[in-house]
């Protein structure tokens, strides 16, 4: 009886280390879609905030969530990674931008010299300013509520671009969640996942340092204990 009870604890235990290790290797596979932005055929290095406590202003009236929503939402990106948010009074103080509005009016607004023939059908755009080591230093983006009639979607697009300001500027595919490449309809991924919240907490680890390219960021990852990690919530 005492073999055989240790015989289940070693295959219970070995089983367990097999779900761990494919959960980890999924979430690494997720997190190099998403920490170097392509471009072209080239990835970008690695972006993200050098600066713990970041401002932010939203121009307009938010549509889809409520305070105590977008609040809640702030409050769980703040517990994984380690950042923190606060509301400031005016664009100038902030580092992060949300607009609500048309994206030609957001362009005026922000100064953004528009050397893209912007099809009208856009509702949403986003912009960045980095120092030499890609340390984010500003981010913005505009979402046109007034063309979205899906609630779903716009939270969906309010978050999705929260996470991109964070520097999180990859395309996630074949995942339900908010970092998705695109809204789902039918799975409606306006919900933080435990793959965005392990993406983001990795992202934000020591580890981790802006301006990386893809290939020293699997070597960081290589060196690194996710377990605690991927326990944040």
């Amino acid at each position: 009886m005492k073999y055989f009870l240790i015989v289940i604890s070693i295959v219970l235990l070995s089983t367990a280390v097999i779900g761990q290790n494919r959960k980890e290797r999924k979430t690494i596979d997720a997190y190099l879609q998403v920490s170097n932005q392509k471009m072209g055929s080239k990835f970008m290095p690695l972006m993200k905030w050098n600066q713990d406590s970041i401002g932010y202003y939203i121009y307009g009236k938010m549509k889809g969530m409520t305070e105590n929503n977008w609040r809640r939402f702030l409050n769980k990106v703040e517990r994984v990674s380690g950042l923190h948010f606060y509301p400031v009074e005016n664009n100038k103080d902030a580092q992060i931008l949300l607009y609500f509005g048309k994206v030609s009016e957001y362009f005026k607004y922000e100064g953004i010299k528009n050397k893209f023939k912007i099809d009208s059908k856009v509702v949403v755009w986003s912009d960045r300013d980095y120092d030499y080591s890609f340390g984010l230093q500003r981010t913005s983006y505009c979402i046109d509520k007034d063309e979205i009639h899906n609630y779903n979607q716009i939270k969906y697009m309010i978050k999705h671009e929260f996470l991109r300001a964070l520097g999180l500027l990859g395309k996630l595919s074949g995942s339900t969640c908010v970092m998705s490449e695109e809204y789902s309809r039918k799975n409606k991924n306006n919900l933080l996942r435990s793959v965005d919240k392990a993406c983001l907490a990795i992202h934000y680890a020591d580890n981790i340092k802006s301006g990386m390219s893809t290939a020293e960021v699997k070597t960081a990852l290589k060196t690194m204990d996710l377990t605690p990690l991927l326990r944040r919530r």
